[in-house]
């Protein structure tokens, strides 16, 4: 993203960053893709509070940072742990939101 605004300069860097991780040599700068938003994302796993509206229970879950983005695999995880299958259960769930690394959970008839 360097290249744009300062050529010269970023090609050394790149030509600095070949001899290092032994990159093609032949590859320019100029010829690299734009990064993508998700290279930038952190590689890890965060604590996410989940907070079952019905009985205003509360509990915590491990999220890993790639799936964050992923409903489907945010609410696979929540009810998978420990956790959401002791205060959710067999239950169905009327909702399913998520707001940064919170969830809601509303449940529905049994």
């Amino acid at each position: 993203m360097l290249w744009p605004l300062a050529p010269h300069f970023s090609e050394e860097l790149w030509q600095r960053l070949e001899d290092i991780h032994g990159t093609d040599p032949a590859q320019r700068v100029w010829h690299q893709q734009w990064p993508d938003a998700k290279d930038f994302q952190k590689h890890g796993v965060e604590n996410w509070t989940v907070r079952v509206a019905d009985n205003n229970r509360r509990f915590k879950v491990k999220i890993p940072c790639r799936f964050q983005y992923d409903v489907e695999k945010v609410k696979e995880l929540v009810l998978a742990s420990g956790a959401g299958k002791k205060v959710i259960g067999d239950r169905t769930l009327a909702s399913f939101k998520i707001n940064r690394n919170h969830v809601t959970v509303e449940l529905g008839d049994s």
